[in-house]
């Protein structure tokens, strides 16, 4: 069986490598919220296809820093650095699976 840790690990690379069809394969259709500054969504097909610019041309790199496991809750502390302002985008995402 595959920890939390190593399913949110799957989704997180191929979400910023640009995979968003093996990213939306770990979403769930009857369970999916997210919840950001800017935007909610309760579907995860409309979520991949907002989100699918984060790993575009803007992106330089992901820098993790930190990833927290208690049973199926996943917390990444990361900063997601671009080629715009802010340049630097301090980020902390709560995964419940």
């Amino acid at each position: 069986m595959t920890n939390a840790a190593d399913i949110v690990e799957r989704y997180f690379t191929a979400f910023y490598t640009g995979d968003g069809q093996t990213a939306r394969h770990y979403l769930r259709d009857d369970n999916f919220s997210f919840t950001g500054p800017n935007a909610t969504f309760d579907n995860p097909d409309s979520y991949v296809k907002m989100a699918g610019h984060v790993a575009g041309p803007l992106l330089t790199r992901v820098d993790q820093h930190k990833v927290f496991v208690d049973g199926s809750d996943v917390c990444i502390f990361y900063d997601l650095v671009i080629k715009a302002d802010p340049g630097t985008i301090p980020i902390a995402e709560w995964y419940h699976l």
